[in-house]
C-alpha cells in the first residue's frame, strides 16, 4: 500500500511554518515505487527516510541525497535497529508513514 496525496499544481510548495516533515518510505529498491515516492517527497521539500534490503544497492538513494537504512523485515534485530535509527533521526516524531511492502 502506498500513501499518495493530491498535488494541485507543479508550483506546489509544502508549508514550512511547521517543523521539517519526516516520512519513512520502506522498500526503496532501485526502479520501484518506494524509490519514486522517496524522490518525489524529496522534490517537494520533505525529508524521506528510505529502506533497502541489506543485499540491495543504496547508490541510487545516496545519489539523490536521501537518507536510507538497511532493513530486512524477517529479522527482528533489523526492525529494532531501524526503529532506533528513525527515533534518533526524527526525535520520535513522524508526519507520514508509508508502507508499500
Amino acid at each position: 500500500m502506498a500513501l499518495w496525496y493530491p498535488v494541485p499544481s507543479q508550483q506546489y510548495q509544502p508549508r514550512r511554518k511547521h517543523a521539517e516533515r519526516l516520512i519513512p518510505s520502506p522498500s526503496c529498491g532501485q526502479g520501484g515505487i518506494g524509490e519514486a515516492l522517496a524522490k518525489e517527497y524529496a522534490r517537494l521539500g520533505l525529508h524521506p527516510i528510505a529502506t533497502v534490503l541489506p543485499s540491495e544497492s543504496s547508490a541510487h538513494l545516496v545519489e539523490a541525497g536521501i537518507d536510507w537504512f538497511p532493513l530486512d523485515v524477517t529479522v527482528d534485530g533489523s526492525v529494532a535497529a531501524l526503529k532506533q535509527h528513525v527515533e534518533q533521526l526524527t526525535g520520535g516524531r513522524l508526519h507520514i508513514l508509508v508502507n508499500n511492502a
